[in-house]
C-alpha cells in the first residue's frame, strides 16, 4: 500500500487542525501556507473530511475549519479512508470480480489479513500524537 499525495495532504491538514486544537477556526489560507497545499486541492480534502463530520467550517472573517472531536479521538485511519475509501489492497475485495477466480483465490485471504492489519495499525496512531510529533521535528528544525 502506498499513501497517495492526497493522503498525506489531507492528515497534514488535519495536523494543522489540531495543533490548533480549541483555538478557534483556522483560516484555509493559513493551512495552505503552512503545509505549502494549494487552496483550491486543500478546499477539496476538507470538504471530503467536513462530510465525514471530522471537520467543520465557520464562514466570516473570522471563520475558518476546526475538528469535530479532540485530536486524540481522530486517527490516521479516520483520514485515510475518509480521502481514500475503505484499504483494499486488491479489487475484488470490494466485490469486484476482475480476473473471475475471487471465490477460489488464496490471495484474496491474504489481502483481507493485510487490510485488516493496516487497518489495525493506522487506529493506533491519532492527531494528537501527530501534532505532538510535529512539534517536535520542528522545534529540532529549528535548532539547526
Amino acid at each position: 500500500m502506498k499513501l497517495t499525495a492526497k493522503s498525506r495532504y489531507g492528515i497534514r491538514a488535519a495536523i494543522e487542525l489540531a495543533l490548533r486544537w480549541q483555538k478557534g477556526p483556522v483560516q484555509i489560507k493559513i493551512i495552505a501556507e503552512n503545509e505549502n497545499i494549494s487552496l483550491k486541492y486543500l478546499e477539496q480534502l476538507l470538504t471530503q473530511m467536513k462530510s465525514a463530520d471530522l471537520v467543520q467550517s465557520i464562514r466570516g472573517a473570522k471563520g475558518g475549519y476546526y475538528l469535530t472531536k479532540s485530536p486524540e479521538q481522530i486517527s490516521l485511519y479516520d483520514i485515510i479512508k475518509v480521502i481514500e475509501g475503505p484499504i483494499e489492497p486488491v479489487e475484488c475485495m470490494s466485490g469486484m470480480n476482475i480476473c473471475g477466480d475471487c471465490d477460489q483465490c488464496a490471495v484474496k485471504e491474504i489481502s483481507h489479513y493485510m487490510s485488516d492489519m493496516i487497518a489495525e495499525e493506522l487506529k493506533k496512531h491519532d492527531l494528537k500524537s501527530l501534532a505532538e510529533k510535529t512539534l517536535e521535528l520542528r522545534n529540532a528544525g529549528s535548532d539547526n
